[in-house]
């Protein structure tokens, strides 16, 4: 089974900075102690009395690294600029790094792997395209090598071929069992297919996005390919009564879980 990486604490990195600009009705202007840690950039005045102030790395939308110049973009609408220090580039990295982490979209999935959905090769050609293609985001240097690594429209092609390769091996003979099957097996995955162009419309996004929207836009790729998956599991879920028909080949594994009574309950989850 391949699921995500174990997460990472990144660690902090530190600069004095002159700090501009308005941040909660606040406006900033002079040297500030900046940290760049795992949810948050920190902003520290100087001074025994000194304000403290946390900008959530998730209300960050934005931003933009020039010659002398870091500018944050916030969700709020507020901007603020960080410059007069070396540091800048590597502030920049760091934030990066962690804005645009792929994070973890398969560890709350029930059906990749676990003992419940009856993992074996059905299960494995099912979503091996899936995991293929999650891993090989995982070991992209770049985010736009990661949304690449997902590709929504050659996903939905492989599913395609794993869905006919699974009906096929069930009625090798029976055509016409064959396409109903396979039918049977398209339509419970329909909602994983409007995912699917739902990822792909976010990838687009993604790589159109300026400088002061890209988090948001990873943001919105990274929630779309978490839905996906989502819809797969429950579409392997859905599948399992279909793919144990007694009509398919005999001594089929699925058909013998499903005589025995132990079968996975089955349902297509809460209503969106």
């Amino acid at each position: 089974m391949t699921t995500d990486r174990d997460s990472r604490p990144h660690a902090p990195h530190r600069a004095d900075v002159r700090v501009r600009g308005l941040l909660r009705g606040r406006e900033l202007d002079g040297r500030q102690l900046v940290a760049v840690d795992e949810g948050a950039v920190t902003l520290v005045e100087p001074g025994e009395h000194g304000r403290t102030l946390l900008v959530a790395i998730s209300q960050i939308d934005g931003m933009r690294l020039t010659a002398g110049e870091l500018t944050l973009y916030l969700a709020s609408g507020d901007m603020v600029e960080l410059c007069d220090s070396e540091a800048l580039p590597e502030l920049g990295r760091a934030l990066d790094a962690i804005a645009l982490d792929l994070g973890e979209v398969t560890r709350a999935l029930r059906g990749v792997g676990s003992r419940r959905a009856r993992p074996g090769s059905d299960h494995d050609r099912f979503f091996g395209p899936l995991l293929r293609a999650r891993l090989a985001a995982a070991g992209a240097a770049t985010p736009e090598a990661r949304v690449a690594a997902i590709d929504a429209r050659e996903l939905r092609l492989a599913m395609a071929e794993s869905v006919g390769a699974l009906a096929a091996e069930r009625h090798p003979d029976e055509l016409a069992d064959r396409r109903a099957l396979g039918a049977e097996l398209d339509e419970l995955l329909d909602d994983m297919t409007a995912a699917l162009d739902q990822l792909h419309h976010a990838a687009t996004r993604f790589r159109a996005a300026p400088d002061e929207a890209r988090y948001a836009a990873w943001r919105g790729w990274v929630e779309a390919l978490r839905v996906t998956y989502l819809e797969a599991d429950r579409a392997w879920l859905a599948s399992l009564p279909a793919l144990a028909d007694p009509r398919g080949v005999p001594g089929r594994f699925w058909r013998r879980v499903l005589r025995l009574g132990r079968g996975p309950r089955l349902g297509r989850g809460p209503a969106r």
